[in-house]
């Protein structure tokens, strides 16, 4: 106990230091027009998770326990699904505003200053740096790459592609109609999708592995020893042998070393080369449909506001962050610009499978493409979210069963070994 106030006190001190920088990063973040700014910026911002990474250590140090690193390994699972739900909000929103801003003819370094004020993640850095940037002269598609602003292709399409005005208020009536319809139809996709169930259902199973691969490693490697020695110190020899429960153990440490790779490339699959993304399990089929979502959603917005799709698909390979996306996003650009009609040049370029081109194609020639992309896409989406279910179901309890006949192995040898020390006492 004497120990542990010392470390939780050390504890509070840094988080009030963390705090203290994450203010003045803040404050910064409000006017970054400067390089010194910028650097500034940086600067705090490294000092700050530095603090806040050194916060959870004292704490493991405070409580070591297996049961401690589980609940911070939880706690900050919790913190970075939070995070990227709140960006992903906010990019959607960045790009709704922009595209209001580029119908209306504003300007669109103010409008980027004042969103980046009610912005909360790091979009909030993004807008302002990309409003710098358009403020020196660059342009709209230079500044969004620089800044790594997650703008979409008809976002960018809205500014740089000049689209035919509308001639009739009823047009303008129908077209607003729809994309209201549309956004409403989004948000009651996305309320009833439990977002953030299915995250918190996959780390709970990976941390309560770890906690038990952690609690097996310590059976082994000190209760084992201390039983051996009582052994030899009471002059009594034991008929148990190591050989089945260092078996499990292997498998259990080759089960948690795929874990972990899995885990790992899983967070990077935006840097993979492309022709593994697929063979990633689980993970990579899931960011392909997300991309192929983000890409068809572009288009199917520009396409309602009669924006050339080959600009648009141009638009998007020099603007997209992932390599996956600027490539085929590329190959559709030539595809279409060399003669070939849209659906097949998708199908093509690997945007969609040939079930999809058909449908399509029939659209294309009965004028309801952008209604069929957004089908499509709430298809792709429906069908993820259902798929992460169905495998949520079943991969839960046969991990918890599996971790249980782990510790149970385990449990099992240990109370063995007491039973024999027991009987020979006796």
């Amino acid at each position: 106990m004497e120990q542990i106030l010392p470390v939780l006190s050390f504890t509070f001190v840094l988080a009030l230091l963390a705090g203290t920088f994450r203010s003045i990063r803040l404050n910064l973040l409000r006017d970054p027009g400067t390089t010194s700014q910028r650097i500034a910026i940086i600067f705090f911002e490294t000092i700050e998770w530095l603090l806040w990474t050194s916060c959870l250590i004292s704490l493991v140090v405070a409580a070591p326990h297996p049961i401690t690193i589980v609940l911070l390994m939880m706690f900050a699972a919790s913190i970075v699904t939070a995070g990227r739900l709140r960006y992903r909000e906010e990019a959607g929103s960045l790009n709704r505003w922009l595209q209001l801003a580029a119908e209306t003819g504003t300007s669109i370094i103010p409008v980027g200053e004042k969103l980046a004020d009610g912005f909360r993640s790091r979009i909030a850095k993004q807008t302002r740096v990309f409003a710098m940037r358009l403020n020196r002269g660059e342009s709209i598609v230079d500044a969004a790459r620089r800044s790594r602003l997650p703008l979409d292709a008809d976002t960018l399409a809205a500014f740089l592609v000049p689209t035919p005005e509308v001639v009739s208020n009823n047009d303008a009536t129908r077209l607003s109609l729809l994309r209201e319809s549309r956004e409403l139809t989004l948000q009651d996709e996305n309320s009833s999708r439990p977002t953030s169930l299915v995250p918190q259902q996959f780390v709970y199973v990976v941390a309560t592995a770890f906690l038990a691969w952690l609690i097996a490693i310590s059976i082994r490697t000190y209760l084992t020893k201390l039983f051996d020695e009582m052994f030899e110190q009471f002059s009594m020899t034991s008929s148990i042998t190591t050989e089945t429960l260092n078996f499990v153990g292997l498998i259990g440490n080759f089960l948690i070393a795929f874990m972990a790779v899995w885990l790992a490339v899983s967070v990077a699959i935006r840097w993979l080369p492309l022709s593994v993304v697929r063979w990633v399990p689980w993970f990579g089929d899931q960011a392909v449909t997300r991309w192929r979502c983000d890409v068809l959603q572009a288009l199917e917005r520009g396409i309602r506001v009669q924006q050339p799709a080959s600009q648009i698909f141009h638009l998007a390979s020099q603007s997209a962050r992932v390599r996956w996306v600027s490539r085929r996003c590329d190959a559709v650009h030539r595809l279409v610009e060399s003669g070939t009609t849209l659906p097949t040049a998708m199908q093509n370029a690997k945007l969609i499978t040939p079930r999809e081109r058909v449908w399509l194609t029939t659209a294309e020639r009965n004028g309801n493409l952008a209604d069929a992309i957004q089908l499509l896409v709430g298809n792709l989406q429906r069908r993820q979210t259902l798929l992460w279910k169905l495998r949520m179901a079943w991969f839960v309890p046969v991990a918890t069963l599996l971790i249980g006949i782990f510790v149970l192995a385990h449990t099992m040898y240990m109370f063995y070994l007491m039973n024999t020390f027991i009987l020979a006492l006796s």
